[in-house]
């Protein structure tokens, strides 16, 4: 098999990592790489996936994720040495978030949550003129077009997706969903795979399917603690207190009365954490048991979505919707998570008191993908590499 190989001479080591990535893929069997720090990594993984996939693997996509923009920047550097240097005009998609593609404005403070609930909604009510500019009457209009010419054309990184799209006034993750459909490398966040929503959407929209991806996780040693805080879910003081102020605003009296309750359990748990230390662990009925005696719990949430939707008419954000959210997950399972209760001081002084539904076992998301598609990762910091396994 020809091997891609961006650059003139291997490095040490490289060979013996590119054929060991080469007999996975012919194999079928996923592989984590520990390798030192300036071995080459991402171009022996781009070396041996794009040579194998190219050749044997014509049904299959490319997924190269990374934990951070920056590194976005390497992957397709290599990626366009290798076309350049063996005149291949596969096609490259590059992605990082959705809200970071966004050409409206302000809109980077959201979280991604509110995000999503704000672009959903100026969607629905065609409001939003980059989305509405992609067709002209069920076609792809003639800006979209032109823009698709430009992807096409030239190995072009988000930034300069995102600089075409704002000239011709299109929606730049619209626009790379539909490169990415003919794309045979696609770039993106952890995010994009490890969030079963976001996943699942971009898929649709990118005609992908998960069994005919290899993924290449780099820096993959942050796997793990990613998908902990991915699964992983917060209710504070300030969102109760934030949440409150929502519903007074628009009069929903009994509302926030509801909400200002929390404040309550929470101080009340607060009493179960020792002295000298700042945290304990709570039951999941311990805290739903306290709220039934306020209010109906389902009934809660609802109520707190209705303000949620209310405020999102005229704001960017809902604390209330954020209150939903965690109500909501709270009720998961007990495997592999804990219930925690922390009390600490916030940045003016004054005691703030945390309630998490914290994730424990990252496994519960990799297991998923992993039955599906063949898995690559590799780090500098692997060791040991069973533990991750594991994990």
């Amino acid at each position: 098999m020809n091997l891609l190989f961006p650059h003139e001479q291997f490095r040490e080591v490289q060979e013996v990592m590119i054929q060991d990535l080469m007999e996975a893929l012919e194999n079928k069997n996923h592989i984590l790489i520990h390798a030192p720090t300036g071995l080459g990594k991402t171009a022996s993984a781009l070396t041996a996936t794009l040579s194998y996939v190219l050749e044997k693997g014509k049904d299959k996509t490319i997924f190269f994720l990374t934990s951070k923009h920056t590194q976005h920047k390497i992957a397709m550097e290599t990626i366009s040495m290798i076309k350049k240097k063996y005149n291949l005009d596969f096609k490259v998609a590059d992605f990082i978030g959705k809200k970071w593609m966004s050409l409206q404005p302000n809109v980077q403070d959201l979280s991604s949550g509110e995000f999503y609930e704000f672009c959903k909604e100026i969607v629905d009510k065609n409001a939003c003129m980059y989305y509405n500019n992609i067709k002209d009457k069920e076609k792809l209009s003639l800006n979209t077009k032109i823009t698709l010419g430009s992807l096409e054309e030239n190995t072009l990184n988000v930034n300069q997706v995102i600089d075409v799209c704002s000239e011709n006034s299109v929606c730049p993750y619209e626009i790379n969903a539909i490169h990415a459909q003919k794309s045979k490398i696609i770039i993106a966040d952890y995010h994009h795979i490890l969030n079963p929503g976001i996943r699942d959407h971009l898929f649709k929209k990118i005609h992908k399917d998960l069994s005919n991806c290899i993924l290449i996780f780099d820096e993959a040693h942050n796997l793990a603690s990613r998908i902990r805080d991915l699964m992983t879910v917060n209710l504070s003081t300030f969102i109760i207190n934030a949440a409150k102020r929502e519903a007074i605003s628009l009069g929903f009296k009994e509302i926030s009365e509801d909400i200002d309750s929390l404040n309550q359990i929470l101080e009340e748990l607060s009493k179960k954490i020792p002295d000298e230390e700042n945290e304990v662990l709570i039951t999941k009925n311990e805290f739903t048991k306290k709220l039934i005696e306020v209010t109906g719990y389902e009934e809660f949430i609802g109520n707190l979505a209705f303000v949620g939707q209310q405020i999102l008419q005229t704001k960017r954000r809902s604390f209330c919707n954020s209150l939903a959210s965690f109500l909501q997950q709270w009720l998961g399972q007990d495997h592999g998570f804990a219930r925690i209760l922390n009390k600490d001081l916030d940045k003016k002084g004054y005691t703030s008191i945390n309630l998490s539904y914290r994730c424990l076992d990252p496994s519960f998301i990799m297991k998923d993908i992993a039955a599906e598609a063949l898995v690559i990762g590799m780090s500098g910091t692997l060791n040991p590499l069973e533990m991750h396994r594991d994990l």
